[in-house]
């Protein structure tokens, strides 16, 4: 009976050992991470709430370096070159400090990336002044989001309380993309059909070359004539050269891919361009 009583000691303390509480994170970890163009833009940092505080002036005083976040200092990370409010930063990974103003905020970029939360004014790469904003509705958690994006820009939003802080992205992805394109075509391995058709698309889509577009195509094409997607952006290359003959019998040879591939809306699509071109 003894023995029986200390086991079950031993069995419930064991068990209460193992329990775990789970409870909410006072500043839960978040993290963004989008593709701009062909550039990767990351944030890594922490969350915290309003709590019914006062935040900016208050929580955080104006004036005085800020972590921007809570437990550490928010990290950056751009996969190539870009540039915030037309300041130049070298791909790479960077720590993301703010002086909060009740108008204007510095946003500081700094190389040093510290789990803590210390800036090292030293290891500043750039600093900058933007304009903040204020929002109807409070933004109950800190934010950040990347937005407002095309191919060659996007806007890095600070959010939190009434406040949003909007930080300008540029990135040169037209001068990437088409150094991609010549590496490629002066390399040793063209014999890759879908780089030979992602180039005559970025060249078509962006009003490059037409000519070169068709060419690069054609180069597509010669390595496999069965895609209906590549045999489509030839007949929209040829209609753009006006040469509607040639872009009907290529619609037609793309539907009937389309069709044995099942595509129904490809083979709508070249029907409607063949009435249309076939009236030409």
């Amino acid at each position: 009976m003894r023995f029986s009583l200390i086991l079950l000691f031993i069995l419930l303390a064991l068990s209460l050992g193992n329990a775990q509480i789970k409870t909410p994170q006072p500043s839960p970890f978040g993290t963004v991470t989008q593709l701009v163009g062909i550039t990767e833009v990351s944030v890594e940092y922490s969350r915290p709430g309003i709590k019914d505080r006062v935040i900016f002036g208050d929580l955080v005083p104006y004036g005085k370096v800020w972590r921007t976040g809570a437990n550490e200092s928010t990290k950056l990370k751009f996969s190539t070159d870009v540039k915030l409010e037309g300041h130049p930063v070298p791909a790479g990974e960077y720590s993301l400090y703010t002086v909060p103003g009740e108008q204007d905020w510095k946003i500081i970029i700094n190389k040093k990336l510290d789990s803590r939360e210390n800036h090292d004014e030293s290891a500043d790469l750039l600093t900058f002044k933007v304009k903040s904003k204020l929002v109807p509705l409070p933004v109950e958690r800190f934010t950040i989001q990347i937005a407002n994006m095309t191919d060659n820009s996007a806007q890095i939003i600070l959010l939190w309380a009434q406040t949003e802080v909007p930080i300008k992205l540029e990135i040169d992805t037209d001068a990437m993309v088409m150094q991609s394109i010549e590496d490629f075509t002066n390399s040793d391995n063209t014999d890759n059909a879908g780089a030979w058709y992602s180039a005559a698309r970025y060249y078509f889509s962006n009003n490059k070359s037409k000519d070169d577009a068709l060419d690069m195509v054609n180069k597509s094409l010669e390595i496999d004539d069965s895609p209906f997607w590549v045999l489509r952006l030839k007949a929209e290359i040829l209609a753009a050269l006006e040469d509607y003959d040639e872009a009907v019998i290529f619609a037609k040879r793309s539907m009937v891919s389309a069709q044995k591939a099942g595509n129904d809306f490809y083979v709508q699509l070249n029907q409607k361009s063949i009435d249309e071109w076939s009236q030409k």
